[in-house]
């Protein structure tokens, strides 16, 4: 399991999710003189590397063929705040204003291969073939065509107020704002909005679930999505777990009190980062 701490990539063993173990770390470099020191983001894996974003960095990638001894391979500063990444091909994708192309062919040297300007303030990004959808905020959704990386360009849109997304199957799992609610000029409320995207260019909503959990404004809001079920990381309002085998009709089943911003889900455990600790939690017996 690889982790941000502070400017750290920590790369943790949960062979036995009951005791895992720190096995290895490091540092990303200070880059640009900014004010700013790197915050690890968002982490994606693909074969030997990390490629981690970071606020007041950009994005660095990561040597991660020995866990124990990760190494930066190469890193490039964008000289803004950053938020989520995904990865497909040789290209890693970096939300902000505007939506970055980093080629990463090379890992000691990735460059900016192009950019593309979205309506709307992107806070996370998740692909899916060879389109990538995009949350917007205010902006909505979009759909970007990447069969050609270098000049990506817009294809479908959606109004809503997307906060965060996950793609699973033909269907675009959205963290929605409750508009206009805004709370003592800094949270949202949020709820869940699940896309059809069966046809790309044309994302419809299918079906949606209020919930209504308050988060801080402007913060991606995660969430993780297999088999019949979503998980959000509802911050202070804790795990929220959500049945969408009928995607129309998402119901809430469960839900687990602690204090959640971001959950990953592998098996029988639910990893959930508290934004002070790491908590495990088993989802079934053995």
């Amino acid at each position: 399991l690889y982790l941000g701490i502070g400017p750290s990539l920590v790369v943790v063993d949960i062979s036995d999710p009951a005791t895992p173990k720190t096995v290895g770390q490091v540092e990303l470099p200070g880059l640009g003189g900014g004010p700013l020191t790197p915050d690890v983001q968002e982490i994606v894996l693909s074969d030997e590397y990390a490629y981690v974003g970071a606020w007041g960095l950009g994005l660095c990638v990561v040597g991660i063929s020995e866990p124990s001894a990760p190494r930066v391979a190469g890193c490039t500063d964008f000289g803004g705040i950053q938020n989520e990444l995904a990865f497909s091909d040789s290209y890693v994708y970096v939300t902000g204003r505007p939506l970055r192309v980093v080629d990463v062919a090379d890992p000691a040297r990735p460059y900016e291969a192009a950019q593309l300007r979205l309506e709307g303030e992107i806070t996370d990004i998740a692909i899916a073939g060879s389109y990538a959808y995009v949350a917007a905020g205010g902006g909505g959704l979009w759909v970007v065509d990447l069969s050609n990386p270098t000049a990506p360009r817009e294809v479908g849109h959606l109004s809503l107020y997307a906060a965060g997304l996950f793609i699973a199957g033909p269907y675009a799992y959205v963290v929605e704002r409750d508009l206009p609610t805004v709370i003592a000029n800094r949270y949202y409320l949020y709820s869940l909005a699940v896309v059809d995207i069966t046809e790309p260019t044309r994302p419809r909503k299918a079906g949606y679930l209020k919930i209504g959990y308050q988060a801080p404004a402007g913060w991606t809001q995660r969430l993780f999505v297999t088999g019949p079920l979503a998980y959000l990381a509802a911050w202070e309002a804790g795990l929220r777990i959500v049945d969408v085998s009928d995607p129309t009709r998402p119901r809430e089943m469960a839900h687990y009190p602690a204090h959640a911003v971001d959950v990953w889900v592998s098996g029988a455990y639910a990893y959930v980062a508290t934004g002070e600790a790491l908590l495990i939690l088993r989802l079934q017996a053995d």
